[in-house]
């Protein structure tokens, strides 16, 4: 079991987030910040630019017409959206970053947190939700937790995860065991490091049960059930793993249309074959 000081001393070793990024965060915190002062902070960076212009221009944001310029970006997204794209770009750098093993590959865990990102997305689309934009990003980095665990212990983490399915157990009960932490323990010490927003830390910390300390959390709720919903389309880095149950009082609060989840598995499929296919990963 590790010591309280080496998992910090680790989760300070942990890559930083870009300065666009940072940057980004600290302009959009100002009031007086305005459209043109974020994106000159953009394109100051010409391939965070392109990279951007890539994604934006994408099925999964349906703008009608064709972006060419970060400013534009901005006026049709928003600063959050945008600020957000930077991050999923800056997470999936980190993912490229990272070896895999011969039972755990990191590319099928890149793409299980797209499928993630994309589910959670649509419910909340579903469901009507006024403010979606921090529905996709929380997929993304629900699991950034087991990156940390790739990166800096990837042997043992590889044991942990052949244990726990060989036991039919949760990956959680042998992390605790061999580390003392569990991935969303991790997970929200990395997002304190990245001074992410607190909606965001909630779903990396609570992600498993769906709600916080029993409020319920649009958020994390939904992607409490992408996380489910992903398992149950095979849409995961292990393909035999069990399906857990979801938190059903969640379910049942968030008041999903008859049939709603049938009429989403074709348009999750086409955007998970076009995302993964955009946020591709360079060893893969």
């Amino acid at each position: 079991m590790l010591s309280k000081e080496e998992i910090w001393s680790k989760v300070e070793d942990f890559p930083t987030l870009p300065t666009i990024y940072t940057r980004m965060v600290e302009a959009i915190s100002n009031p007086r910040t305005t459209v043109q002062d974020v994106a000159d902070i953009i394109i100051k960076d010409q391939a965070s630019t392109a990279k951007i212009l890539k994604v934006v221009n994408s099925p999964l944001f349906g703008i009608q017409k064709t972006v060419n310029n970060v400013t534009d970006a901005i006026f049709f997204l928003g600063f959050n959206e945008v600020k957000n794209i930077v991050l999923t770009l800056s997470v999936m750098d980190m993912f490229s970053d990272t070896d895999s093993f011969d039972s755990f590959n990191v590319v099928d865990l890149w793409k299980h947190s797209i499928a993630v990102a994309i589910i959670s997305k649509l419910l909340a689309v579903n469901l009507k939700f006024r403010n979606t934009e921090d529905f996709f990003i929380s997929g993304i980095i629900h699991d950034i937790g087991i990156l940390f665990y790739i990166k800096n212990y990837g042997e043992d983490y590889n044991k942990v995860f052949i244990k726990a399915f060989e036991n039919n157990q949760p990956v959680t009960l042998y992390e605790r065991e061999v580390f003392g932490y569990t991935h969303y323990s991790i997970g929200e010490m990395i997002g304190s490091k990245w001074k992410l927003p607190a909606d965001l830390k909630n779903v990396i910390k609570h992600q498993s049960n769906g709600s916080i300390d029993g409020r319920m959390d649009t958020l994390v709720s939904c992607v409490h059930l992408a996380n489910i919903i992903s398992h149950i389309m095979k849409l995961d880095y292990h393909k035999n793993r069990p399906v857990e149950m979801p938190n059903f009082p969640i379910w049942n609060s968030l008041h999903f249309n008859p049939g709603a989840l049938r009429n989403l598995y074709h348009p999750i499929m086409d955007l998970y074959n076009q995302s993964t296919t955009i946020l591709q990963l360079k060893k893969s």
